[in-house]
């Protein structure tokens, strides 16, 4: 997801991105934020979800 636009990534069903962690600063994302490498995702996601966006985002 390096490089891509939230907008352009296939989330889980039901899934939100409410924050982005960059560097120690907190993005309030919209469609257009682009994630970069090292980004921490705070999202909001179904627990029978967990691992579909773990996977996606390259996590154990």
């Amino acid at each position: 997801v390096n490089g891509k636009a939230i907008r352009d990534i296939a989330w889980p069903p039901h899934c939100t991105v409410a924050a982005v962690l960059r560097k120690g600063d907190v993005i309030a994302p919209n469609g257009n934020t682009v994630l970069q490498a090292y980004d921490e995702v705070l999202a909001v996601v179904r627990t029978t979800e967990r691992k579909a966006l773990a996977d996606l985002l390259g996590r154990k």
